[in-house]
């Protein structure tokens, strides 16, 4: 006699279409969804201004701001090092998410490409392709045989909608496409459901190490979902066949060549971090399947960290119905449920721990549950360390989240009748739709139309300033020892279009926004050149962009030419023809930062990302700094210095000039002195002679 589960085979062979085709009715599927939301603009390479313009997200700029740079990069090794990005170090393709594997690949062929060349449009398009066509294939092989033929059709193509309509592939693909690339998820359960055609080590072998090297290849957060997926397959195939070595020698050799990728990648590049700061505050939270974060029907709930939208797994308002509808219907059917999965409980176990497995993790190390902080996991730092390359760990809900889709709709189909069974999916998909149209009416509002991009750097005076330069250093901060990165003064967008400038122009760049940057290697290199400024080495090849102006010893040493271009202060080793009434000489400005200079005449001090602090004892001197005669006034703003101590001194006599304290509070000090001569080398000196630590944030220099 055959089982209910062998007479079902039997079945699907009568009445399937074969499994490609399916697939590739998925794909059609997730073809129209995607133009019907975005257009077909961004599906032209050549069209690049929805990457550029003010409504694009800045992190979907620096992917094709990385592609841009490494497309005309030389080649080098690691074959995804970027030369002129991050000068003198360089960064791979890696660190600046531009889908390493899409753009080393096109590299190959870029003398045959167009001068402009966009692909982040096309490869969001096969992601939306990718993504309907493996769930069709999956729901395919889970559900029942229905003695209509147009049901066995029908379910499998109407629920890719709920999976290409997802929240999460909804909101990141136009932000962030190699994150989007949820397809790789789908991927690994199609491996894991269609086992029997997976059947020989060979195979096994081949797909799940095509898998694994695609999930580090395309964005490193779907590796761990993509190994623990792969990880509970091999038990199940263990709990059937008890080839214990042979299928975790797959997961062995899958890591492996996924390690390997990764280093011909650049992913070890000194230039950049795979482990990043954090961890446990992007964890995912107990509601983080049911919280829209605003951006469904039902109302934003708690977040404890409020950083746990990168966690974003909102299930979506039909597919929380769905659950509920598959909940209610598995308590009906019990028995028969138990009854059935009797005959398949080598499933059970590895379904549990992957689903139980992905939560824990997602929830780590920082257990939440709406506002309330439950706990943290206490961990030995290398643990840490090792775990902060996946900070963001609530990303590990999105399995669980495409698992609860798949259950529910294979619960619901087989334990209800057909009749009942398509209505309720067939609602559940219309009220996510319903819910998720606004988001997708929103974008196709904003790309489905061409939007020309015009940067504030394109106009005749830079062009002239880059003319002859090789190098654009971003000058951060006056204090050659802190380590404030480029994107803190200008913000992250302006500083991607000073990038977009540097790369229109055949201009390294010395910093940056990236995901994973070097922050110590780039703030050493950018104190090597303040040295070099101070010392009078000046680089004829650089144009220096300063985003506050330079320190007053530098102006009045008069070591290079520096002028106030819209906004911002440029240095030069030549002078610029003044032409043009934007172009500002540096000298008629008379209020100046002296805090930076005073680096070399400290003690008990240290300078940090907020100024200096300084100990109690603690005391330091401006730098030698030659002055005019005339009156000045020095305003002193820091926190808790009211008590400190403060003297202007002409060094090689060591006398006090006078001064006169206008103000004296908590954060902030004002006093002023006139010298009626010239001061070659003066020095200002504060102390802290409170038991309290004392924070100055600057010292700033005016001229009366």
């Amino acid at each position: 006699m055959l089982s209910h589960f062998q007479r079902e085979n039997k079945l699907k062979k009568k009445f399937s279409l074969n499994t490609p085709t399916y697939f590739i009715l998925g794909c059609f599927m997730g073809c129209i969804i995607f133009i019907a939301t975005y257009g077909i603009n961004i599906l032209n390479v050549t069209y690049d201004s929805w990457l550029l313009n003010e409504n694009a997200n800045f992190d979907l700029t620096i992917e094709y701001l990385g592609w841009l740079f490494f497309r005309h990069s030389t080649w080098s090794f690691p074959l995804g090092h970027i030369n002129d990005l991050i000068y003198p170090q360089g960064v791979g393709i890696y660190y600046t998410d531009s889908i390493p594997l899409v753009a080393i690949t096109l590299k190959i062929f870029s003398p045959f490409l167009p001068g402009t060349f966009q692909y982040l449009g096309i490869y969001a398009g096969i992601s939306y392709m990718l993504q309907g066509g493996f769930s069709v294939i999956i729901i395919k092989k889970l559900l029942p045989v229905f003695s209509s033929s147009i049901l066995n059709h029908i379910i499998p193509l109407i629920t890719s909608i709920l999976f290409v309509f997802s929240s999460v592939h909804l909101v990141k693909t136009i932000i962030q496409p190699a994150l989007a690339s949820n397809y790789l998820i789908l991927a690994a359960f199609s491996v894991w459901v269609y086992r029997d055609y997976f059947f020989s080590y060979k195979r096994k072998l081949t797909i799940w190490a095509i898998l694994g090297i695609a999930s580090v290849s395309i964005h490193l957060y779907y590796a761990p979902m993509i190994f623990g997926i792969m990880l509970c397959s091999l038990l199940h195939d263990t709990l059937e066949n008890k080839k214990v070595f042979k299928n975790y020698s797959i997961l062995f050799l899958s890591a492996i060549s996924a390690l390997v990728t990764l280093w011909l990648f650049g992913a070890f590049n000194a230039s950049g971090s795979l482990s990043t700061s954090g961890l446990g505050k992007n964890c995912a939270n107990f509601n983080t399947l049911f919280n829209s974060f605003g951006r469904g029907i039902l109302p934003k709930l708690a977040d404890a960290t409020g950083q746990q939208f990168s966690a974003f797994s909102y299930l979506g308002l039909g597919g929380i119905l769905l659950l509920i509808i598959a909940l209610i219907t598995a308590l009906m059917h019990y028995k028969r449920i138990i009854r059935e999965f009797m005959h398949i409980n080598s499933a059970a176990i590895p379904v549990v721990l992957c689903f139980l497995g992905f939560f824990i993790f997602a929830l780590s190390p920082t257990i939440t549950f709406g506002k309330y902080t439950l706990g943290t996991i206490p961990l030995p730092q290398f643990v840490i360390n090792a775990w902060s390359i996946f900070r963001a760990t609530g990303r590990l809900l999105w399995p669980i989240m495409y698992g609860c889709y798949i259950i529910s709709i294979v619960v619901i189909a087989r334990y209800l009748s057909p009749k009942y069974g398509l209505t309720a999916i067939s609602i559940c998909i219309l009220i996510q739709m319903f819910e998720f149209y606004p988001i997708a009416a929103q974008l196709h509002t904003d790309y489905s139309s061409r939007k020309e991009f015009v940067s504030s750097f394109d106009d005749d005076i830079w062009l002239d300033l880059a003319e002859g330069k090789e190098k654009l250093y971003l000058m951060t901060s006056h204090n050659r020892y802190n380590k404030v990165p480029a994107v803190q003064f200008l913000g992250k967008k302006e500083t991607i279009y000073l990038g977009l400038y540097a790369y229109q122009n055949n201009l390294s760049i010395n910093d940056m926004y990236i995901a994973r940057r070097d922050s110590d290697g780039i703030s050493d290199y950018r104190t090597a050149v303040w040295e070099d400024i101070y010392n009078g080495h000046i680089d004829d090849s650089a144009l220096y962009l300063f985003f506050e102006c330079p320190p007053l010893g530098v102006i009045q040493k008069e070591l290079m030419y520096i002028y106030e271009i819209d906004d911002y202060y440029i240095g030069l080793k030549q002078p610029l023809a003044l032409n043009d009434r934007r172009i500002r000489p540096v000298d008629e400005i008379t209020d100046l930062s002296v805090l930076p200079e005073l680096g070399e005449y400290v003690t008990d001090c240290k300078y940090t990302e907020d100024g200096l602090l300084m100990s109690s004892g603690g005391e330091f001197r401006g730098m030698l700094l030659p002055l005019d005669s005339g009156k000045y006034q020095v305003t002193i703003t820091g926190e808790d210095i009211e008590h400190a101590d403060i003297d202007c001194i002409v060094a090689k006599t060591g006398d006090s000039v006078p001064i006169n304290i206008t103000e004296r509070s908590e954060n902030v000090i004002t006093y002023e002195f006139y010298t009626d001569t010239a001061i070659d080398q003066s020095q200002f000196k504060i102390g802290n002679p409170t038991d309290d630590v004392i924070l100055i944030t600057d010292i700033r220099l005016t001229e009366m």
